[in-house]
């Protein structure tokens, strides 16, 4: 524990989470955040299969419970849950404060692929080209304007990204999606939308 960041740490000892003694050889970036009163443990169980994820021993998984930072025990609601079913998906991280890319990036390998989902399109020029190498952001947000009228809309006048895919000059690329609801419950010109992204891998 530290109350600077990058000085001043000492061991507090090592996390207790009943019922999860033998889950998995070791536990890689686990985080605590806190969400709507509910403490979630993230992270990675390493060494070991998990049922529906194949031969993959590299897992991302969460645990609802609270946390009892005096004695370093965090107590389960339930059993785990998966955050994703890709092969080697593992690692992930909170962004614990809306706009910090370190803590998004946190964990992240050097050189790896990486999906930024960041709910507002106009951080990805002014927070997420600058200040991480993920190279395709998933925003939502504006709705596609929920009104266009000759190709015209109104987020337009405030975003320069608001509705499909960007590619910046350095080749990484922002997707908006319009969603299905919107802010106000109609649409006129924008259709409602659930989209299904393929990735393919060079070579």
């Amino acid at each position: 524990k530290s109350k600077e960041l990058l000085s001043g740490w000492s061991f507090a000892g090592q996390l207790n989470v009943p019922g999860f003694e033998s889950f998995g050889g070791m536990w890689e970036c686990p985080y605590i955040v806190n969400i709507s009163g509910k403490d979630v443990l993230i992270f990675s169980p390493q060494y070991t299969t998990l049922p529906g994820r194949g031969n993959s021993t590299n897992h991302n998984v969460y645990i609802v419970g609270s946390m009892d930072y005096d004695t370093l025990t965090f107590t389960p609601e339930a059993d785990y849950q998966y955050l994703d079913f890709g092969f080697d998906f593992y690692a992930a991280q909170f962004a614990a404060h809306v706009g910090d890319p370190d803590k998004a990036m946190a964990g992240v390998p050097q050189g790896a692929f990486t999906i930024m989902l960041e709910h507002d399109p106009s951080s990805w020029r002014r927070t997420v080209l600058p200040h991480t190498t993920a190279q395709l952001t998933l925003s939502g947000h504006t709705h596609g304007g929920q009104v266009r009228v000759a190709g015209l809309s109104p987020s337009a006048l405030t975003y320069d990204e608001y509705d499909g895919m960007y590619i910046a000059k350095s080749n990484r690329a922002l997707f908006v999606s319009s969603g299905i609801s919107g802010f106000v419950p109609f649409r006129i010109g924008v259709k409602p939308e659930v989209v299904v992204i393929t990735l393919h891998k060079k070579g």
